[in-house]
Formats: structure tokens, sequence, C-alpha cells
């Protein structure tokens, strides 16, 4: 049995996880919807450059967590 849901999504550790495929398949997948939702806001919300990469940058990272702790209590 793997570890609890926050040593999953806050480690570095994969034994935690029961099958570590799902942190080598969900990666690339989070990331690109992360940068799709990040372009589709900053165009919405008409940012400048440094915002555009500022808010693309905190899409990626909340589509980043929120997807390994649904994948986490999941798992």
């Amino acid at each position: 049995m793997g570890g609890s849901v926050t040593e999953k999504v806050f480690a570095w550790n994969l034994d935690a996880w029961n099958t570590t495929w799902y942190v080598y398949a969900a990666t690339p997948v989070l990331a690109v919807l992360g940068v799709a939702l990040g372009a589709f806001l900053s165009g919405a919300l008409g940012v400048t450059a440094p915002g555009e990469t500022v808010v693309t940058a905190a899409c990626v990272g909340a589509t980043m967590l929120t997807g390994y702790t649904l994948l986490a209590v999941i798992d």
C-alpha cells in the first residue's frame, strides 16, 4: 500500500504511489493543460507580456497540484 495523499503530492518519493506510471503519464498531460488554460486566461484578461508569464505559471502550478491530488485520491 502506498503513502498518504500529502506524501504522494508534495514529496518526490515515487515509492509512495501504488503505480508509478500515474506520475509519468500525468505530468505532460497536466503541464499541457495548464499552459493551455494559462494562455486562454491571459488572453481573456488582457494582461501584458510579463503578466502573461505569471498567469501561465500560476495556471500550470494550480493544474499540477489539482491533478496530482485527484490522482493521489484515486490511487
